[in-house]
């Protein structure tokens, strides 16, 4: 594992430990191949998987000759999973800490989405988010644009076909030029290197002489803190009232960040209270320990309330800000608005093998009030739709809008009912593995 992401994962692990036995990697007891053969790496995730895989004692037995007949590693990890498991990945590793470390990546900088209707039939493939400073944004791609097609490929024979959807949506090293066909006109864009804003747009707007804050975050990587401490500046020096907290598109990453975020949400409020409680499997018991919140970072805002904005893109960390928060015992009111989360209580650490990243599921993270079993998702209080014919922070847009409904009246414009059926669907991510989980294209 390479020096910087070992640190985030010792820091992790290490605040507020309950014992002085925490694991240097996340490979735990099982060594990587001293040979990259293809056979020697399926060996090794096969032993990951029934060492510290959180569902271990559960994971069926192979013969080698089994194990073998997989092919590839990728392959047998899939193959290997829990039923509730639809997160664990494996990732070439510079990829991975170019995008968690340096805060970069190479891609054509855009998360897609899939509306369908309530029976599954597919309306349309569209623009959900565009990086700031991507080669879509450049080239002038926006939220909301509709993919009629790429290189002569309708969209829908795209979704179908995984040969296509891994060219256009599954990323890599290789330079990809391609041809976006869109509803009013056709534009050419080649995949490249970018620095990602963890921060996509923060701002301040005056409602009926109340201070509303928004923030759209994107993701939980090294680079965010300082991206989170300069926004969050700006509203401590303005003097807020409220704060809406977009976390639409955010995958997750660290959670030392989320830690950080909510603690700049809550502060005195939930200072050195439980922030997490972090459990493995059977075999690993004495590693489970608690996190306790920051202590209150200087720019703390001390909100008593806050707005979250969220969906089925919403997954790992922006769940754990929700979640941790949410304790009872802590006194701050979240009014989460949208649709339910993705539903990822679980926590990955990994570890580092023939140049390439294993992040499987290793713990599961619970609050203060031992709540952690939202594998379908965190339930929204108010129910809200992401619209994306607005940009993100346009006050016509549904969820925002509905957040500046409730800060005004003090309801929801709709309370969230199970038992309702939703008319539309939108699906994200298109692909699983690492651009799926992170919406990254």
């Amino acid at each position: 594992m390479k020096k910087l992401l070992i640190l985030a994962v010792i820091l992790f692990l290490s605040v507020s430990c309950n014992n002085n036995k925490t694991p240097m990697t996340g490979l735990f007891g099982v060594k990587p191949p001293t040979e990259c053969t293809a056979e020697s790496k399926m060996q090794f995730v096969y032993d990951i998987m029934h060492d510290s895989y959180l569902w271990a004692d559960e994971t069926k037995d192979l013969t080698q000759a089994q194990i073998f007949a997989h092919g590839n590693e990728a392959t047998l990890l899939n193959a290997l999973r829990h039923k509730k498991d639809r997160f664990s990945y494996i990732q070439d590793a510079k990829g991975h800490d170019d995008y968690f470390e340096k805060g970069k990546t190479k891609s054509f900088g855009f998360t897609p989405t899939v509306d369908e209707d309530e029976n599954g039939t597919f309306n349309y493939l569209a623009i959900g988010f565009v990086f700031p400073d991507s080669p879509m944004d450049v080239a002038g791609i926006k939220r909301g644009d509709h993919i009629l097609g790429i290189d002569g490929f309708d969209s829908l024979t795209i979704l179908r076909s995984d040969m296509l959807q891994d060219r256009y949506f599954g990323g890599g090293s290789e330079d990809l030029t391609a041809l976006f066909e869109l509803q009013d006109r056709n534009i050419t864009v080649t995949r490249d290197d970018f620095i990602i804003k963890a921060v996509s747009n923060y701002k301040i707007m005056d409602v009926n002489g109340t201070k509303v804050a928004y923030l759209h975050f994107k993701t939980f990587i090294a680079t965010s803190n300082d991206a989170l401490d300069n926004a969050f500046a700006y509203f401590k020096e303005q003097g807020i009232d409220e704060l809406v907290l977009d976390l639409r598109y955010n995958g997750g990453g660290y959670v030392y960040v989320a830690n950080h975020l909510a603690a700049l949400i809550g502060g005195k409020h939930v200072a050195q209270r439980v922030f997490e409680y972090t459990l493995f499997n059977a075999k690993y018991r004495e590693f489970d320990h608690v996190v306790n919140f920051e202590k209150r970072p200087a720019l703390a805002l001390d909100m008593k309330r806050v707005f979250i904005l969220a969906d089925n893109s919403s997954a790992s960390a922006s769940e754990v800000v929700i979640n941790a928060l949410s304790a009872k015992d802590n006194e701050v009111e979240v009014v989460q608005i949208g649709t339910p989360t993705r539903g990822k209580p679980y926590g990955m650490i990994g570890g580092e093998y023939c140049s390439s990243y294993i992040l499987p599921i290793q713990n599961k993270g619970v609050n203060a009030d031992g709540f952690g079993d939202y594998d379908e998702g965190l339930i929204p209080k108010c129910k809200s739709y992401n619209n994306i014919d607005f940009a993100l922070g346009n006050i016509a847009e549904n969820s925002f809008s509905d957040a500046l409904y409730y800060i005004k009246n003090g309801i929801c414009k709709e309370k969230y009912s199970k038992s309702r059926s939703l008319t539309r669907v939108k699906k994200e991510p298109l692909t699983s593995g690492f651009r799926g989980m992170y919406g990254i294209y």
